[in-house]
């Protein structure tokens, strides 16, 4: 019998687990095995057991003492503080990944329309720059 928090472990990680088969599954090109095989090494990774490390704590009074810049290291130390206070939540992010909403597809055709407009709009600047430059002295052309 598992606990509460034993049990949403181990959902998780089935999910993750069976995200990753989807993914693998849809990998038909040689870059998409490889981000593939990337991302499975990534989260096999993180899903392994691990002890943590006990770390030493940090000597803000002796980073007081070194930097003289006012208040850097009490910002830096608030920062910290909060950091650690902070949770993600990344079951948003995995049910995004996999299908595209509408609005992300209009935005996929409007990035793909800039991109090629302002190629156009830059190959035609480089085009006429190299012309010139093989011209050469433009005041020395006729007519």
């Amino acid at each position: 019998m598992c606990t509460n928090l034993t049990c949403a472990a181990l959902l998780a990680n089935e999910l993750t687990n069976n995200w990753v088969r989807r993914l693998g599954a849809t990998a038909n090109s040689g870059v998409s095995r490889e981000s593939h095989g990337q991302l499975s090494s990534v989260l096999d990774y993180y899903n392994s057991s691990q002890t943590a490390a006990v770390r030493d704590e940090i000597d803000w009074d002796g980073y007081r003492k070194n930097i003289h810049t006012p208040n850097v290291v009490d910002k830096l130390q608030a920062k910290y503080t909060g950091f650690l206070g902070s949770t993600f939540s990344i079951e948003s992010a995995v049910a995004r990944c996999g299908g595209t909403t509408e609005k992300m597809q209009a935005l996929d055709v409007a990035m793909k329309w800039n991109f090629k407009l302002y190629l156009t709009h830059y190959m035609g600047h480089l085009t006429q720059l190299e012309m010139m430059h093989n011209i050469g002295d433009t005041t020395e052309m006729s007519v």
